[in-house]
Protein backbone atom coordinates (compact mmCIF):
# COMPACT_ATOMS: atom_id res chain seq x y z
CA UNK A 1 0.00 0.00 0.00
CA UNK A 2 1.13 3.16 -0.91
CA UNK A 3 1.34 6.37 1.67
CA UNK A 4 0.65 9.80 0.91
CA UNK A 5 2.57 12.42 2.19
CA UNK A 6 1.15 15.67 3.38
CA UNK A 7 3.24 18.79 1.98
CA UNK A 8 3.08 20.15 5.65
CA UNK A 9 1.42 19.63 8.33
CA UNK A 10 0.13 22.08 11.23
CA UNK A 11 0.41 20.64 14.77
CA UNK A 12 -1.11 22.74 17.35
CA UNK A 13 1.20 23.78 21.03
CA UNK A 14 -1.05 20.52 22.38
CA UNK A 15 0.11 18.18 19.67
CA UNK A 16 -3.59 18.15 17.95
CA UNK A 17 -3.70 18.38 14.52
CA UNK A 18 -4.78 22.45 13.15
CA UNK A 19 -3.84 22.20 9.44
CA UNK A 20 -3.30 20.00 5.94
CA UNK A 21 -1.19 22.17 3.36
CA UNK A 22 -1.31 21.07 0.19
CA UNK A 23 1.26 23.25 -2.33
CA UNK A 24 0.62 22.24 -5.89
CA UNK A 25 2.62 24.98 -7.93
CA UNK A 26 0.43 25.00 -11.43
CA UNK A 27 0.44 28.14 -13.29
CA UNK A 28 -3.16 29.70 -12.43
CA UNK A 29 -4.42 27.23 -10.25
CA UNK A 30 -8.34 27.49 -10.69
CA UNK A 31 -10.47 27.31 -8.12
CA UNK A 32 -12.31 24.99 -10.22
CA UNK A 33 -9.16 22.72 -10.39
CA UNK A 34 -8.42 23.47 -6.71
CA UNK A 35 -11.60 22.36 -5.20
CA UNK A 36 -10.87 18.52 -7.50
CA UNK A 37 -7.62 18.05 -6.06
CA UNK A 38 -9.09 19.20 -2.70
CA UNK A 39 -11.58 16.67 -3.05
CA UNK A 40 -9.23 13.90 -4.44
CA UNK A 41 -7.41 14.47 -0.78
CA UNK A 42 -10.51 14.55 1.09
CA UNK A 43 -10.84 10.75 -0.34
CA UNK A 44 -7.23 9.84 0.40
CA UNK A 45 -6.95 11.33 3.95
CA UNK A 46 -10.20 10.03 5.91
CA UNK A 47 -8.82 12.38 9.09
CA UNK A 48 -10.01 15.41 6.64
CA UNK A 49 -12.96 13.87 6.08
CA UNK A 50 -14.15 13.05 9.63
CA UNK A 51 -13.03 16.56 10.95
CA UNK A 52 -9.61 15.21 12.61
CA UNK A 53 -8.25 18.14 10.72
CA UNK A 54 -10.05 21.73 10.85
CA UNK A 55 -8.05 22.96 8.28
CA UNK A 56 -6.80 22.34 4.84
CA UNK A 57 -5.03 24.59 2.76
CA UNK A 58 -3.90 24.23 -0.55
CA UNK A 59 -1.55 26.58 -2.41
CA UNK A 60 0.08 27.77 -5.64
CA UNK A 61 2.37 30.51 -6.24
CA UNK A 62 0.11 32.97 -7.22
CA UNK A 63 -3.12 32.14 -4.82
CA UNK A 64 -3.95 30.05 -1.62
CA UNK A 65 -7.26 28.57 -0.60
CA UNK A 66 -8.41 28.11 2.66
CA UNK A 67 -11.33 25.37 3.86
CA UNK A 68 -12.51 25.23 7.31
CA UNK A 69 -13.23 21.87 7.18
CA UNK A 70 -15.71 22.05 9.96
CA UNK A 71 -18.21 23.91 8.52
CA UNK A 72 -17.98 22.46 5.38
CA UNK A 73 -21.72 20.77 4.39
CA UNK A 74 -20.73 18.98 1.26
CA UNK A 75 -17.60 17.95 0.28
CA UNK A 76 -17.45 20.29 -3.19
CA UNK A 77 -17.98 23.58 -0.41
CA UNK A 78 -15.81 26.45 -1.82
CA UNK A 79 -12.97 27.16 0.28
CA UNK A 80 -13.92 30.15 2.91
CA UNK A 81 -10.89 32.45 2.15
CA UNK A 82 -9.38 32.59 -1.40
CA UNK A 83 -5.65 34.73 -1.42
CA UNK A 84 -3.01 36.17 -3.19
CA UNK A 85 0.27 34.50 -2.87
CA UNK A 86 2.91 36.92 -4.74
CA UNK A 87 3.91 39.19 -2.16
CA UNK A 88 4.29 35.96 0.35
CA UNK A 89 6.46 34.32 -2.41
CA UNK A 90 8.39 37.66 -3.18
CA UNK A 91 9.12 38.77 0.61
CA UNK A 92 10.85 34.64 1.42
CA UNK A 93 11.93 34.57 -1.79
CA UNK A 94 12.92 37.92 -3.01
CA UNK A 95 15.16 37.30 -5.95
CA UNK A 96 12.46 35.27 -8.05
CA UNK A 97 11.87 37.15 -11.32
CA UNK A 98 7.99 37.36 -12.65
CA UNK A 99 8.30 35.20 -14.87
CA UNK A 100 9.94 32.68 -13.04
CA UNK A 101 8.34 29.64 -11.57
CA UNK A 102 9.67 28.02 -8.11
CA UNK A 103 9.99 24.40 -8.13
CA UNK A 104 7.56 22.08 -5.89
CA UNK A 105 10.18 21.82 -2.62
CA UNK A 106 11.52 25.67 -3.06
CA UNK A 107 7.58 26.60 -2.59
CA UNK A 108 7.20 24.13 0.03
CA UNK A 109 10.01 26.01 2.11
CA UNK A 110 8.72 29.38 1.37
CA UNK A 111 5.11 27.95 2.49
CA UNK A 112 6.99 26.70 5.68
CA UNK A 113 8.31 29.79 6.45
CA UNK A 114 5.58 31.97 6.49
CA UNK A 115 3.27 29.62 8.20
CA UNK A 116 5.70 28.81 10.75
CA UNK A 117 6.16 32.85 11.43
CA UNK A 118 2.45 33.43 11.49
CA UNK A 119 2.41 30.52 14.13
CA UNK A 120 5.33 32.35 16.24
CA UNK A 121 3.16 35.82 15.94
CA UNK A 122 6.07 37.55 13.85
CA UNK A 123 4.72 40.09 11.45
CA UNK A 124 5.27 39.41 7.62
CA UNK A 125 4.67 42.14 4.97
CA UNK A 126 1.75 40.41 3.66
CA UNK A 127 -0.98 42.63 5.07
CA UNK A 128 -3.78 41.67 2.10
CA UNK A 129 -2.78 37.84 3.26
CA UNK A 130 -3.25 38.03 6.60
CA UNK A 131 -6.07 40.64 6.56
CA UNK A 132 -7.61 37.36 4.49
CA UNK A 133 -7.04 35.17 7.01
CA UNK A 134 -8.07 36.97 9.89
CA UNK A 135 -11.64 37.05 8.65
CA UNK A 136 -11.41 32.98 9.48
CA UNK A 137 -9.90 32.02 13.19
CA UNK A 138 -7.33 30.36 11.02
CA UNK A 139 -4.45 32.69 11.88
CA UNK A 140 -5.76 32.11 15.95
CA UNK A 141 -5.96 28.49 15.30
CA UNK A 142 -1.85 28.60 14.20
CA UNK A 143 -1.10 30.44 17.33
CA UNK A 144 2.00 28.73 18.62
CA UNK A 145 1.58 25.65 16.39
CA UNK A 146 4.35 23.41 15.01
CA UNK A 147 4.70 23.51 10.82
CA UNK A 148 6.24 20.36 9.85
CA UNK A 149 6.48 17.49 7.34
CA UNK A 150 3.94 14.85 8.25
CA UNK A 151 2.94 11.40 6.69
CA UNK A 152 -0.47 10.51 6.70
CA UNK A 153 -2.13 7.28 5.90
Amino acid sequence: MTTRTADLFVRSATGLPVALIEVRNRQNLTLEVAMELQQDLLDYFSGLRDGLVPYFLMLSQETGFLWDLRKQQRGDDPPICVFPMQDVVAQYWPNLLPHERLRGSELELVVFQWLSDLANGRKTMNQKVEYALAQTDFLQAIHEATVQLEELA
